[in-house]
């Protein structure tokens, strides 16, 4: 995240009615789905995990189409990236763990540290 918004505030994202929360065992870390509920008209439905800065967002339009729930086959697919999501090791086919492959513009911008006031030492005085 590079900024003060998490995933879920970019809109991108499909809502559904039904919130929940998941995690792994072993992996520090929170997940939340929301998705639309069972047999409703409009089936859709996305899930973001979280591990310390980084995050996997997906989202499925459609679930319809899809064999199987679709909360859970969103959380099977988002447990299958945990090594390079949660765990430093390399994405696959690229070769890079996820803090090698952050682009430049995902770092936090540093804030500036205060210039101290009153101090023997400082010529502003």
């Amino acid at each position: 995240m590079y900024d003060d918004r998490g995933p879920w505030d970019g809109g991108s994202l499909a809502w559904g009615r039904e919130a929940s929360t998941f995690t792994f065992d072993g992996i520090e870390g929170q997940g939340e789905a929301h998705t639309s509920s069972p047999g409703a008209k409009y089936d859709y439905g996305s899930t973001v995990f979280t591990c310390g800065d980084h995050y996997l967002a997906m989202s499925i339009r459609h679930a319809s189409v899809m064999a199987g729930d679709m909360r859970e086959n969103l959380i099977a697919l988002t447990q299958s990236a945990l090594p390079w999501l949660c765990q430093d090791q390399p994405i696959p086919g690229l070769g890079k763990t996820m803090e090698q492959a952050r682009p430049y513009y995902a770092y936090p911008t540093p804030l500036p540290s205060p210039t101290p006031t009153n101090t023997p030492n400082n010529p502003d005085n």
